[in-house]
């Protein structure tokens, strides 16, 4: 796989996280192609740390929203991965576990 970035004005940490995911071994046959990076934007302040999370589906892969602090950015990942797994991969890579879905009690 391969980053896409059209500048070098990224959410600081990103980059080094998606080398590492690409680099992880079940990630080497192809399943992620490439992340493509749109420009960053100045917001409120998020929490500390850096958040990827995965959002809506593309027709080759998702968007994903990348925060950091008083930073944004938005981003596609051309994949076959499902949704789950993407977001499963990246949180594993940011060191952080998935939350679970909890079903409502009737």
């Amino acid at each position: 796989g391969r980053i896409i970035s059209p500048n070098n004005m990224n959410v600081p940490g990103l980059i080094p996280v998606l080398h590492k995911f690409l680099n992880k071994p079940e990630n080497q046959n192809g399943k992620v192609l490439s992340f493509i990076l749109g420009r960053r934007h100045a917001v409120r302040k998020f929490k500390v740390g850096l958040n990827v999370d995965v959002k809506t589906q593309t027709s080759n892969g998702y968007k994903i929203h990348v925060r950091k602090e008083n930073s944004f950015q938005e981003g596609i990942v051309v994949t076959t991965l499902p949704k789950e797994e993407l977001q499963k991969g990246l949180d594993k890579v940011l060191g952080r576990t998935s939350l679970k879905q909890y079903q409502p009690i009737h």
